[in-house]
């Protein structure tokens, strides 16, 4: 008889077979997302998808006079401080990216008894969590789950300065949340027909894709010359460039602790960085705004709709006559270990194996049944964050080190019925974008106010005051 409560919680096969499993001792709520994260064919398609994705890295920006309180721009005129923009970049030589899902059931649980069922499928939700996304918003802890990131008093105050999210030939204004969507959820009217098996629990889940990137990030203030000009001349100089020459000198060291012992041979041009010409690194000490930092998108196509997935995703009724295992303690972790199938655990010590939700395979030499347990009683593994990240590179684990890898954990079965990565895949390829659909930049600076003209004096004519332009005709000389 099919229990009513659900039966368990999380585990996860490549396909389903007839082996023994233990029930888990508290019923609760499917952990849909690490359970379809788990899938072989999903994790393949996330590696495809990142592979195809490492192209460029997002940063954000805006008026650095909207942060005018904290920032002195002593010395400037007024026309020149409405072309000084902060840019908020991610450091290129020290980032990492990952993937997860965000699921949504698209139909009320099938339970059948003895015999099979229809399930008639009339609807595809794929709906995208705002909550989630932008900068900051989120970063995978060491065993998957989430924490918010507080933002430091540091960058969290110059917010009004990072007012555009720019990645690839894309731009929102949506700030903190790089959003330029305001639908969450897209619904696509479908009619198909999926049955499920006897003795089993069926969920139709569709699910969105949704990529992070984890880096160090440092803020950096500029000077457009195409605003400063009204489009005569182009380029965009770090304030970096500028260690010496008032009035942007002034306003450089308020980010950037220079090294002036070095400054001959640190002096000029560094390679350009996303269209901003740099200073090169070694002019600086350090960056005195410079703390990790994540951007969070949702992987979507070139029309602005997320790309998709759906599963029927089976669980069958488990062996409720196998007894639980006489152990209290957990080995330490030893590292991920994937099986030809895909199926991945954590290996721990003395043959044990461990999947999501407190999956244990506890071999019978270790004093367990040989069986796939769900046990909410043992403690986590020493060491589980640090050798079993959610979201790290997978390798298989050589056949010395892990010898023979548990049995499949039969209780679920995730059968995709639709799927939008190959196609999105193809996309990728086509158009080189990086999944992130915003609002087309029309040129290559940000829309401001209009500045007055500059106006410097010529020959002949009293020693003009410092200004920006002059710094500049100084540095391109």
């Amino acid at each position: 008889m099919v229990n009513m409560m659900l039966w368990t919680t999380l585990s996860f096969s490549a396909a389903v077979a007839h082996g023994a499993i233990l029930p888990r001792q508290r019923a609760g709520d499917i952990n849909m997302a690490a359970l379809i994260r788990n899938a072989p064919e999903v994790q393949r398609h996330q590696k495809s998808i990142q592979r195809a994705l490492n192209k460029g890295l997002p940063y954000s920006e805006g008026l650095l006079e909207a942060s005018k309180s904290l920032v002195k721009l002593d010395g400037l005129k007024e026309e020149e401080r409405k072309c000084l923009y902060l840019r908020n970049t991610v450091k290129q030589d020290a980032f990492q990216s990952y993937m997860d899902i965000n699921p949504h059931p698209d139909a009320p649980d099938v339970v059948t008894g003895g015999k099979e069922k229809k399930i008639e499928i009339t609807t595809s939700t794929a709906v995208v969590d705002f909550e989630k996304l932008g900068w900051n918003k989120e970063v995978a802890t060491e065993t998957g789950s989430s924490a918010t990131i507080e933002a430091s008093a540091g960058f969290a105050g110059f917010s009004a300065s990072l007012s555009a999210t720019v990645y690839g030939n894309q731009r929102t204004s949506g700030g903190q949340n790089g959003e330029a969507s305001k639908q969450n959820e897209f619904r696509q009217d479908v009619r198909r027909e999926e049955v499920c098996p006897p003795n089993s629990i069926c969920r139709i889940v569709t699910w969105t894709y949704t990529r992070t990137i984890k880096g160090e990030c440092f803020l950096n203030p500029y000077y457009d010359e195409q605003c400063a000009t009204r489009g005569k001349k182009k380029g965009k100089y770090s304030l970096g460039l500028f260690p010496t020459c008032q009035p942007l000198q002034g306003v450089a060291s308020q980010f950037f602790d220079f090294d002036h012992e070095n400054y001959k041979s640190a002096s000029g041009f560094g390679p350009e960085n996303q269209g901003l010409k740099m200073h090169k690194p070694e002019i600086v000490k350090t960056n005195k705004y410079d703390e990790d930092c994540t951007f969070t998108y949702a992987l979507r196509d070139e029309n602005g709709i997320p790309v998709k997935a759906t599963a029927n995703i089976i669980e069958t009724e488990p062996d409720s006559s196998v007894k639980r295992s006489a152990v209290t303690e957990t080995p330490r972790a030893v590292g991920w270990f994937e099986d030809e199938d895909g199926v991945r655990s954590c290996e721990l010590e003395n043959g044990w194996f461990m999947q999501p939700n407190n999956a244990y395979y506890i071999p019978t030499e270790a004093g367990g049944q040989g069986v796939w347990e769900y046990r909410d009683d043992l403690p986590e593994p020493a060491g589980l964050k640090d050798k079993c990240p959610q979201h790290s590179s997978l390798t298989k684990r050589a056949a010395a080190v892990s010898k023979k890898g548990p049995p499949a954990n039969p209780i679920f079965k995730v059968v995709i019925i639709d799927d939008g990565v190959p196609e999105f895949l193809k996309q990728l390829a086509r158009t080189n974008s990086d999944g992130y659909a915003a609002n087309l930049i029309l040129d290559d600076r940000l829309e401001v106010e209009e500045p007055g003209y500059i106006v410097i004096d010529g020959p002949g004519e009293p020693e003009p005051e410092p200004s920006a332009q002059q710094c500049l005709a100084k540095l391109n000389k």
